[in-house]
């Protein structure tokens, strides 16, 4: 189980539990240890997670989308895409980066 940075309210922390094939997102109650699950994804695909514990992003696979969408949605209705990008969004090399500052 791994503290992901964020936390959902006063009382849940958000926690990844890494599962053989999938990865599980969950909310840990931490007066009572109690966890919810919040979504499950394939292992490949992660999920990144806003700071304040409200949004996730996902290189998901869903029904109606193109396979490379990278997916943005409220934790509290994974259900509701809110945006979607046609490219996988990636992070440039750091070299590219000072570059692209001048």
């Amino acid at each position: 189980m791994a503290f992901l940075g964020a936390w959902h309210d006063v009382d849940h922390m958000l926690i990844q539990i890494d599962g053989e094939s999938r990865l599980l997102l969950g909310r840990l109650d931490v007066n009572s240890g109690a966890v919810d699950t919040l979504l499950t994804v394939r292992k490949r695909e992660g999920v990144l997670v806003s700071l304040d514990g409200r949004w996730a992003m996902c290189e998901c696979r869903r029904l109606g989308f193109s396979p490379n969408a990278a997916l943005l949605f409220p934790l509290d209705d994974p259900n509701r895409v809110l945006s979607r990008a046609a490219i996988i969004l990636r992070q440039r090399p750091a070299a590219q980066n000072a570059n692209a500052e001048r």
